[in-house]
Parts: C-alpha cells; sequence; structure tokens
C-alpha cells in the first residue's frame, strides 16, 4: 500500500493546531473514562523495551511501566513537545521515556533515521 503524502500531510497539520489545547478537549471524558481504560491496557503491557506508537501528548506516561524504556513515536511534532513537557513533568525523560518523530512510517530522530527498533511490547491507540 502507497503512501499518502498528501493526507499524511493534513493528518499532521491538524494535530499540530490542535496540540496546545488537545488535553483540555479531552479533559472531561479523560477524568470520567480514559484515565481507567489507560491503566487497564498499560497494567498488561509487559516486556523491558516497548513501542507506543501514537503518543500524542503523552497521556498514558503516568502508567508506563517502571522497568521499562518506552520509545514513544508519534507523527506530530507539536504533540511530541507536548509529550516531552509531560515526561519532564513527570520525571520520565531521563529513565523511561525516548521519542522520536515519526515520518511516513520512518522512525527519525532530528531529522536522522535512527535505524531499527529494539522492542519486545508495544502499544497503540486509534
Amino acid at each position: 500500500m502507497a503512501i499518502d503524502i498528501r493526507q499524511t500531510a493534513l493528518t499532521r497539520g491538524r494535530y499540530d493546531r490542535l496540540a496546545p489545547v488537545y488535553d483540555l478537549m479531552e479533559a472531561l471524558i479523560e477524568q470520567f473514562s480514559f484515565h481507567r481504560w489507560r491503566e487497564r491496557l498499560w497494567s498488561r503491557v509487559r516486556g523491558e523495551r516497548i513501542l507506543e506508537v501514537g503518543v500524542g501528548t503523552g497521556k498514558n506516561m503516568p502508567y508506563y511501566p517502571s522497568q521499562a524504556q518506552v520509545t514513544a513515536i508519534d507523527l506530530s511534532e507539536k504533540m511530541l513537545a507536548q509529550a516531552r513537557k509531560r515526561a519532564q513533568q513527570l520525571g520520565l525523560e531521563d529513565e523511561t521515556a525516548v521519542f522520536y518523530g515519526f515520518y511516513e512510517f520512518y522512525v527519525v530522530r532530528d531529522e536522522e533515521p535512527v535505524g531499527e527498533l529494539d522492542v519486545n511490547g508495544y502499544s497503540g491507540q486509534v
């Protein structure tokens, strides 16, 4: 299946625009529902090296397994910026959360490919 570059750019732009207010937009449903779902989901994730696809603003971070190295990727750099802030607030930026941009299915860091990801668990939301 070919990647639709135009659609990818539209999606990236949409999430870039929403990033500053994304958590606020979902605050009520997060408080009453999603946080319980996140806790259950992450209590079942196993492995020392975990890939989270679509990290968004990092709302799963409080539930990351304590001994795991989590590689978190997202299509939107502005969503990743919010996730990095959350990682800093939670004290995870050095120990468990490693962030990469997600660009048309290539994992990159600072615009350079990082090679293959070595993971033995994964999580992603749709």
